[in-house]
């Protein structure tokens, strides 16, 4: 006699309460995921033409050369991963939509300093010689133009308290850390036993502190973008920020981009 096909049912299961929390989402909040899904399209027609002309082997802006070998960056791949966190968000796939927003992150950074350091930057994110995000952020931050521009943000972490750029980053990218490496932990109705690695119906701290990663994660990704790409912006290109980014972490990053 034939084993019972659980794999089948439960996933089937499983995909049902998918389809049933994503119905419940776009009826109830399309106009906000239409408006997110489009200034993310936004970041990426304004930053994709800009980005073909950064330098891979050395930049213009660390070293001042003139003869620069031009390879285009990663601006497509990092926005595709928001893309996909925000479509994991309407499903309610908690982790794996920090998962990806934690990519885009990484990958961000990842460019930026790939940039600055040519000769240590031969393996791709997930290799096994991948360097540290850590190492990153640090090798970064040393980079004078993001040095003189960490102060001058103020940005609300933890507990409300004050952070720099480079803490936020840091805040941020734990945070993501946090949800991806945990399944069951934000659970907490009693007595009752939750889906298999998360509840999608119903985990309103799940939903609320996803939301809020995917929008901190934007933010900083477009800060650090437009911070790297500040001598190649036209008048249009702030002015397109300005509408993509809120005013407090604008007016900030408009002092850096005319420094």
């Amino acid at each position: 006699m034939a084993l019972q096909d659980v794999f089948r049912n439960n996933f089937k299961d499983w995909f049902h309460t998918i389809e049933e929390v994503e119905e419940k989402e776009l009826s109830e909040n399309i106009e906000n995921y239409n408006k997110i899904y489009t200034n993310f399209q936004k970041v990426h027609k304004l930053f994709a033409p800009i980005s073909e002309q950064l330098p891979i082997d050395h930049a213009t802006w660390i070293y001042g050369s003139n003869e620069i070998m031009s390879k285009a960056s990663s601006i497509q791949l990092i926005i595709e991963f928001l893309i996909q966190s925000l479509y994991l968000q309407v499903c309610h796939l908690w982790p794996a939509a920090n998962h990806s927003a934690r990519c885009s992150l990484e990958h961000t950074l990842w460019t930026i300093w790939q940039i600055s350091n040519p000769k240590e930057s031969k393996s791709q994110i997930g290799d096994q010689r991948q360097t540290r995000f850590s190492t990153m952020v640090d090798d970064i931050f040393n980079i004078e133009r993001f040095s003189n521009s960490n102060s001058s943000f103020v940005i609300k972490g933890d507990g409300a308290s004050d952070k720099n750029l480079k803490e936020k980053i840091n805040e941020v990218y734990y945070h993501l850390s946090y949800y991806i490496h945990t399944s069951n932990i934000h659970i907490e109705v009693k007595g009752v036993r939750p889906h298999i690695t998360h509840d999608m119906q119903k985990n309103p701290k799940a939903e609320i502190e996803t939301k809020v990663n995917i929008e901190d994660t934007y933010n900083l990704i477009l800060i650090l973008l437009s911070i790297s790409c500040r001598e190649l912006f036209k008048p249009e290109s702030v002015k397109e920020i300005e509408t993509l980014l809120q005013k407090d972490l604008f007016d900030s990053l408009k002092e850096n981009l005319n420094s």
